[in-house]
């Protein structure tokens, strides 16, 4: 059994430090997973935020029984990249359609 799977173990019991231990082990790869995808249009600290959310997310909700924790919160943090990526992507279409309204407004 691995340090992680340990913490895990322990935080599902209710140890914070446990839980804070697992969340600080894995920085690392939130910040992996933030840095390749920098070309996005989306800030780096915005995505190494919403990657530390799915980080966050993962550490309640993993189930030691049911697999390694590095990779559940791989896909937690993904899922978590992915939303604000889209929203981004989201906001920038409306304020490009509301550009293009204005420049078929008859002045």
């Amino acid at each position: 059994m691995g340090v992680n799977e340990d913490l895990v173990q322990r935080a599902q019991r209710g140890d914070q430090q446990a839980r804070d231990a697992l969340i600080l082990r894995n920085r690392r790869l939130v910040y992996h997973l933030a840095n390749r995808l920098r070309h996005v249009g989306v800030d780096l600290d915005d995505l190494i935020s919403a990657g530390t959310v799915g980080l966050l997310k993962a550490a309640d909700s993993h189930d030691a029984a049911r697999g390694k924790f590095t990779t559940f919160a791989w896909w937690k943090i993904r899922s978590e990249l992915s939303a604000v990526i889209a929203a981004q992507r989201r906001a920038n279409r409306t304020k490009l359609m509301s550009a293009v309204d204005l420049d078929r407004m008859p002045w």
